[in-house]
């Protein structure tokens, strides 16, 4: 076990020592010294000399500076790339809308004036009775406000340029691109991140994001993929917390939702115990579950119901 932490060790801090030579190259100096300053926390030696410097330091606790430098260092990017990133973007956003609405006129046949006799008679045979409980339950989901105040669109393009540096893959966070139809009263989507992280969202009919849920397997975890999974899984919980709490500056968001994550995933750990915890930010309600199956980070409104079980 020993022997596979130090490789784990050795791995991931040379690793991002590299890679801060890629953000220095491409005038982000900040992500690059953070970079390299937590990669280089990451590597035993250096653990070694600092713990010699200062007995009351553990090894845990350096590795997690180290950690957190590295996230923090995700979301410095430099001025000149932003600007050129974010005239690029919005060019594309409007081609795919317009190519969107085009093809949706397209495809999409008018709807006739006048419906047909037989038509409407088929539509009354089909129809389904509702009962009481279950037009409560339509009412609720239809309630004006019960959403996150966010189309996936809008939300996409913000999401985008935070996940760019990361070097994870742009998302199309289109209709066209998330395969909605808005036919029901909740449309699902499902996004899938490296290290087998999946994202399912669902969408109201009014095409507002009604809910995010990021998710990963725990029997997917070991002692050599933990720490890389876990970085990414809390980088992208902190990117969703940034953009639908914007009162939050972006490194109160990931050390929101990072310590959120640890936090109970630690409890569940020593426990052995389904563990759940809920935080309140403005009127966003943020939910981490753990069990022996699943690892998952939820947001939703605050005025659900789903996190007050």
């Amino acid at each position: 076990m020993q022997k596979l932490l130090l490789v784990g060790a050795w791995f991931f801090g040379v690793t991002f020592i590299f890679g801060s030579l890629g953000a220095f190259l491409e005038g982000s100096l900040v992500a690059g010294l953070l970079i390299l300053i937590g990669g280089s926390l990451l590597l035993p030696p250096v653990k070694r000399l600092i713990i010699e410097k200062k007995s009351s330091l553990s090894r845990g606790k350096i590795t997690a500076v180290g950690s957190i430098l590295i996230f923090i260092s995700m979301f410095f990017v430099s001025s000149d790339d932003a600007t050129e990133t974010d005239g690029n973007e919005d060019q594309a956003v409007t081609s795919k809308s317009v190519e969107a609405k085009t093809e949706q006129n397209v495809t999409k046949p008018k709807p006739a004036t006048e419906v047909e006799p037989s038509t409407e008679v088929v539509t009354k045979e089909q129809a389904v009775e509702v009962t009481n409980d279950e037009q409560a339950k339509i009412n609720k989901i239809m309630e004006v406000g019960i959403t996150l105040g966010i189309t996936p669109e809008e939300y996409g393009n913000k999401f985008n340029k935070l996940t760019k540096r990361a070097g994870l893959r742009k998302t199309v966070w289109s209709d066209v691109g998330l395969n909605l139809n808005r036919q029901e009263y909740l449309d699902t989507f499902v996004v899938d991140y490296p290290s087998d992280i999946t994202l399912v969202g669902a969408v109201d009919k009014n095409g507002e994001l009604k809910s995010l849920e990021y998710q990963i397997n725990t029997s997917d975890l070991n002692t050599t993929n933990a720490e890389s999974i876990g970085l990414v899984f809390s980088f992208l919980s902190g990117a969703s917390t940034s953009i639908l709490s914007p009162e939050l500056s972006d490194d109160e968001a990931l050390a929101f939702a990072a310590g959120l994550i640890g936090s109970t995933a630690t409890k569940f750990s020593k426990t052995e115990e389904p563990q759940r915890k809920v935080e309140i930010k403005g009127d966003k309600a943020y939910m981490v579950e753990a069990n022996q199956f699943m690892l998952t980070f939820r947001i939703e409104p605050e005025a659900s119901d789903n996190h007050k079980d």
